[in-house]
């Protein structure tokens, strides 16, 4: 309650999350009061959907799902509510829903004490993070943007994996279309006819080689792009990094003014290191996503190196294949003069 109670810093104005992509956030269970302030906390975040019990918010997930709708990016999830408790809704998503914390995170909230018992029986149950009530409007948003950045940086690892497959399925094809005129080359006495026919399949090669060459270029400037939601979220984080500075500062201003050894001081002292461990934990998850999205450019970039060279290679060969042809038909035009 003294967290709740204590005044917030001001907060200056960012970019929103929404920008390049505003999550969907599930709300289960969390009591009218709670759930206001969720809304106000979060409304420049996400999208927040509210569902009374459990059961509500598993048949929520089942018509998404039906509908061939993506999940929610998180799922809020209160303990104490009629019918399922926290728990059970907890087991019953992991097993019908999605196992992964990384495809479909779960913040379980409670009141209950002691806090660090109750927080291990919902990560045994699957929840991937916990928050006590009452709760800090800035440790809620900083839990739900860790959650909402880790969804983010999926969705560009996903798109990138899928360009590069691209990318690579037009160089194959080339390559398949350039090996077909090969092989006819090396089994057949060609005729005019059929020079000609290859001729007209070359140029439809190089014309195909030429395309992949420009979509590897444009697929090079996605790239880019795709990088620039990066660089918004380290702004973003260096940002949340200034507000929980900011925090880390009235808190220890705060237990200064309770008496040592106190109870609440023991328990903001020991809520303080809590919150330090996750912050670290971002930290290292943000790293790691920066890291990946390096490596992939650095094999794209070495594929798009390679491709170019075997294009090349294979064009020079078929040109030396074609030359003889291209006299022998030219001695035989020659010779069919009067």
């Amino acid at each position: 309650a003294d967290l709740v109670a204590m005044p917030l810093p001001p907060v200056a104005a960012s970019q929103p999350t929404e920008k390049f992509v505003r999550g969907l956030v599930l709300s289960v269970g969390v009591d009218e009061l709670s759930q206001e302030a969720m809304k106000i906390s979060l409304e420049d975040m996400c999208d927040l959907h509210s569902t009374m019990d459990g059961k509500e918010a598993l048949q929520y997930l089942e018509d998404r799902r039906t509908t061939g709708l993506s999940l929610p990016d998180l799922v809020l999830l209160d303990m104490q509510m009629p019918g399922m408790t926290g728990f059970e809704v907890c087991v019953e998503i992991r097993k019908s829903f999605e196992q992964e914390h990384a495809q479909l995170p779960i913040i379980m909230v409670s009141s209950r004490t002691p806090a660090d018992t109750v927080a291990i029986k919902s990560f045994q149950a699957g929840s991937t993070d916990f928050l006590g009530k009452p709760f800090s409007p800035q440790v809620l948003r900083h839990k739900v943007k860790v959650a909402l950045d880790i969804m983010q940086e999926r969705a560009i690892w996903a798109s990138m994996a899928h360009i590069l497959r691209e990318a690579t399925d037009r160089v194959s094809s080339a390559e398949v279309h350039a090996k077909e005129a090969e092989t006819k080359l090396a089994s057949m006495q060609l005729s005019s006819k059929d020079q000609e026919e290859l001729r007209a399949r070359m140029e439809v090669a190089e014309l195909r080689a030429k395309k992949a060459e420009q979509e590897l270029a444009e697929m090079k400037e996605k790239q880019k792009q795709k990088q620039q939601p990066l660089a918004e979220m380290k702004e973003k984080h260096g940002h949340q990094q200034q507000l929980l500075a900011q925090l880390k500062d009235m808190n220890e201003q705060h237990m200064k003014e309770q008496p040592q050894g106190s109870a609440q001081h023991e328990d903001m002292k020991e809520q303080q290191e809590q919150q330090a461990q996750k912050v670290q934990a971002a930290e290292l998850r943000a790293e790691g996503a920066e890291q990946k999205v390096a490596n992939m450019e650095s094999q794209l970039l070495q594929m798009q190196h390679q491709h170019k060279q075997q294009l090349r290679v294979q064009e020079q060969m078929l040109q030396r294949r074609l030359q003889p042809l291209y006299q022998q038909q030219q001695q035989q035009q020659q010779n069919q003069q009067p």
